[in-house]
């Protein structure tokens, strides 16, 4: 998704892997400097890889074998801009986001993984950061 794909933050983007489509692993790239107010990729191995200084309102995703990614090449660099986050991985799907630059408003991470792990940091103090547990948004 180049920069000249998203003239306004409100911009929505959708990407669907077929079920069947096992043998391919898709890649979305987010380039530097697209502002989109939500992306939505769900596949058995499509991959989400968000440059740095892109801006996301909103991403959603399902994936089995894929990833959903923010790693800048250099500590120097800032990663992706993200509002929340939703991701459920069906199987050896994985997260990184690493180097999320620090904003005035909450974020938001919903994750689920059969493994059960995660991991989020902030560069916050103590005292003006919190994780709460929410309800499962995948509730049978």
């Amino acid at each position: 998704i180049p920069p000249s794909a998203s003239s306004a933050s409100s911009a929505s983007v959708t990407v669907f892997q077929h079920a069947f489509d096992t043998g391919s692993y898709p890649r979305v790239v987010v380039a530097s400097g697209v502002q989109l107010g939500s992306l939505t990729a769900n596949g058995p191995s499509l991959s989400v890889v968000l440059q740095p200084n892109c801006t996301v309102g909103s991403l959603a995703s399902k994936l089995i074998a894929g990833a959903v990614e923010s790693t800048p090449p250099s500590e120097a660099e800032v990663g992706a801009s993200l509002g929340s986050v939703s991701v459920k991985a069906l199987g050896a799907g994985s997260v990184y986001l690493l180097q999320l630059p620090s904003t005035n408003t909450s974020s938001q991470l919903t994750y689920r993984q059969p493994a059960g792990r995660v991991c989020y940091s902030t560069d916050l103090p103590p005292d003006r950061a919190s994780l709460s547990r929410g309800a499962d948004p995948w509730a049978e």
